[in-house]
């Protein structure tokens, strides 16, 4: 499906995956969202990078954002093969767009195909799109375009918790307990500041909080969730999958800075998610210190 002016975006590559049934190529007019990367206009400087230096973010964009021409440059060439841009974030240098099937293959010489695959978190089968080979860009973006995210929507991450059996673990410790070990400072709790929690998937209840924190004897913290890319808190009850992931970061978090504001940013469980999960996150007014 490639074009006469089309040329290959580095790192884009990935071999087919095994084990999976397919199902067929994915409908023509289905609508596909993803989320393109953009070049800085300027290389960070060895002072932002190593520290102490920092910058406000406004300052951020202006200097180290996507330029403005590289912007409409990329504008340009979607529309021009009837994919539209959506939205666009200059600090961050992320450009959503969606389009039909059939306009985003032929922008990017690719092949959407539906499959079902054994899911890395849930119950099987799940279904989802999928790519192999690399990708090819318009030549008149070359270089502009960094990474394009979103058009492969395979499970990206899986709980990595382990649940013991009752009976079997004879000592159990809480965050509290586990503060000094890890050397937390002594005599904070986090009062004024703003952390974020990137969430693949689960969820939490404020009930099960309130009781968690009401057994340490500690004010629960305030836990904002926050919906990326259409995904929201599931609010479940399995707390031996993705929500006990979950209240396992708050409650840790919140055991030892109960005074630190909490936004819990939940994504879907691709490339495309994580990446709009964190860089919505480190980009927010207030910016979160961790």
């Amino acid at each position: 499906m490639s074009g006469p002016h089309h040329v290959p975006l580095p790192g884009s590559s990935r071999t087919p995956l095994s084990n999976v049934r397919e199902i067929g190529p994915v409908e023509p007019t289905e609508e596909v969202g993803f989320t393109v990367v953009l070049r800085r206009r300027a290389d960070l400087p060895r002072n932002l990078v190593e520290g102490p230096e920092t910058v406000s973010q406004a300052e951020l964009a202006a200097r180290f954002g996507a330029d403005p021409d590289d912007v409409e440059q990329v504008r340009a060439a979607f529309e021009t093969a009837g994919v539209r841009v959506v939205d666009v974030h200059p600090g961050s240098r992320r450009l959503s767009a969606a389009g039909p099937a059939a306009e985003v293959n032929a922008l990017f010489s690719t092949e959407l195909t539906l499959v079902s695959n054994e899911p890395l978190v849930g119950d099987g089968p799940f279904e989802h799109r999928s790519r192999s080979g690399e990708l090819r860009v318009p030549a008149s973006v070359d270089g502009i375009i960094v990474a394009v995210l979103g058009l492969d929507s395979r499970q990206q991450a899986r709980p990595q918790m382990r649940v013991h059996p009752a009976g079997v673990a004879h000592v159990a410790y809480n965050p509290p307990d586990l503060g000094p070990v890890y050397e937390f400072p002594a005599g904070t709790d986090g009062t004024g500041r703003i952390a974020a929690i990137v969430e693949l998937g689960g969820g939490f209840v404020q009930s099960d909080l309130d009781t968690y924190f009401g057994g340490l004897g500690i004010r629960p913290p305030s836990v904002t969730a926050v919906g990326v890319d259409g995904a929201k808190n599931g609010g479940g009850t399995d707390p031996t999958g993705s929500d006990g992931e979950v209240l396992l970061d708050i409650e840790v978090l919140g055991a030892l800075a109960p005074g630190a504001q909490q936004f819990v940013y939940f994504a879907p469980n691709t490339d495309q998610g994580f990446l709009d999960a964190v860089s919505t996150a480190v980009h927010a007014t207030p910016t979160p210190v961790v």
